[in-house]
Order: C-alpha cells, then structure tokens, then sequence
C-alpha cells in the first residue's frame, strides 16, 4: 500500500490509477478489517480465501513470514469463511514477473527446502 499511496493520481499516460475503496487501504492484521472482507465476500458469493504460507530459511528471521492474517483468523475466527492453505515453495526473488535480466535477478529469502529434495 506504500507505493500506491505515494502514487500520482495518474499514470504516465494519463489512465487513471484505481485506488481501494470499500476497505481502503486495509491491513489484514485488523480484526475489523477481516471480519468487514468476510462480509463482503460474502455479499459476493466468495466461497472462502486461500492463505498463502511462506515459509523461508533466513538466519536472521527463520520461520514463517506474512504470517499474522492467518494466525489472527485462527484466533479470533475473522473472517468467517471456509479456508484453505497454499504452501508457497519458492525462492522471492528482486524481480516483478515481466521480462527478467537473469543477471540483476537476485534471491531476497529463500526457501528451506534446497529444490530437487524429497520435503
């Protein structure tokens, strides 16, 4: 949300830049905030949301990473949907998913399963 809010009102070619609206610039670590997407979800035919789990080996900070969402509804049951877990087995790299210079792509954490092994 950092980058959109610091954003101009317009792109370079002068298309509009959509900003949040229902829940504006929301943070999934908030109660409110989860309980209000469960409704609208809801209201919308959602079935239910995927987590995504990232788990990463970095010796700084090993262990899960993105986490909160998913503890927080856990805890407090918000949103009340059905849900399911995708567990996230790749390496985050500096690069957006558009062409990639393979020589300026590097490895920001890694995952703690070396590729090719049996998790």
């Amino acid at each position: 949300w950092v980058n959109l809010k610091e954003a101009p009102l317009r792109n370079r070619r002068g298309f509009k830049i959509i900003r949040p609206t229902e829940l504006g610039y929301y943070d999934l670590t908030n109660t409110t905030v989860r309980k209000r997407q469960g409704e609208l979800a809801k209201a919308y035919g959602v079935d239910g949301f995927v987590y995504h789990h990232y788990w990463f080996y970095d010796e700084s900070h090993p262990g899960p990473t993105l986490h909160a969402p998913l503890e927080g509804m856990l805890k407090d049951g918000h949103p009340d949907l059905p849900f399911s877990l995708n567990w996230v087995a790749e390496n985050w790299t500096s690069t957006w998913h558009r062409k990639v210079d393979q020589g300026n792509k590097t490895t920001v954490t890694s995952t703690p399963v070396e590729p090719g092994s049996d998790p």
